[in-house]
């Protein structure tokens, strides 16, 4: 089934102009991962998809922002003026 999935979702992103776009193979992640129930990724699984997701970026990149705006100040209600 997860097979099936996966090509189905190569497909669509090969066929449709999905060049802003990439899949992250997260094979690496693996039961150990999760927490015992095994519906949720542990602390070890959340530090390993972090690294994948950061390793993506920098290769499509070439490095990572290192100069993010930090908000100072922020209205409550922004949508009442």
């Amino acid at each position: 089934m997860v097979i099936f999935v996966n090509l189905r979702l190569d497909r669509a992103l090969m066929r449709h102009d999905m060049s802003h776009m990439s899949v992250i193979d997260t094979a690496p992640i693996v039961r150990e991962d999760h927490t015992g129930h095994g519906l949720h990724l542990n602390a070890r699984g959340k530090r390993k998809l972090v690294r994948l997701i950061t390793d993506s970026v920098r290769c499509e990149h070439g490095s990572v922002a290192s100069n993010i705006p930090v908000v100072v100040h922020a209205r409550a209600t922004p949508f009442l003026g």
